[in-house]
């Protein structure tokens, strides 16, 4: 009877604790979907600050992850989500010539790093921070130089507008 009970009681906890990993994997999942879905890779648009025509191309988002234990008994897990986004373009003065504008993400580029820091606690996966940095480069072959790099607190990243694709990189958070 002793054993019976035992096993019981580890099979209700065992169905309490899910896996911490396949819930960051659902994040990671919804995260890439957004991002698929977001927008074409080329547009063509007239410009808010002036009356020239831009064409945009987006390379398509590259995401990565990983999950680690911690020796914290509060937050027993840390994970990130990084997401890595290129694009170019330039303008015109009509938009059959944007349209008609070559770009190439092999040569000039503009690059943004996205890194969303989570912790497990409570048995929920919890959006900690994160940090953007932007670099750019002029030409096919030349290296990234960075630009700008800046940290965004829990709160910065909850005020994205819900139909931005990194909102949906942000867990079911609240």
């Amino acid at each position: 009877m002793k054993i019976f009970v035992a096993t019981v009681i580890a099979a209700c906890s065992l169905a309490v604790h899910a896996d911490p990993l396949a819930e960051f994997q659902a994040i990671v999942k919804q995260c890439r979907q957004a991002h698929e879905a977001a927008r074409p890779l080329t547009e063509v648009v007239r410009s808010k600050r002036d009356s020239s025509w831009v064409k945009r191309v987006y390379g398509p988002a590259a995401i990565s992850y990983d999950v680690r234990k911690t020796d914290s008994l509060v937050a027993p897990f840390s994970a990130y989500i990084e997401v890595t986004e290129t694009l170019d373009g330039d303008s015109a003065s009509t938009e059959a010539e944007a349209g008609a504008i070559t770009i190439d993400l092999e040569a000039r580029a503009m690059r943004t790093v996205s890194r969303l820091r989570f912790a497990y606690q409570d048995s929920v996966w919890q959006l900690v921070d994160g940090r953007t940095s932007g670099s750019s480069r002029s030409a096919k072959g030349e290296p990234f130089r960075p630009d700008v790099s800046v940290t965004n607190s829990r709160d910065d990243l909850m005020k994205r507008p819900a139909e931005a694709p990194m909102r949906s990189c942000l867990g079911t958070t609240s």
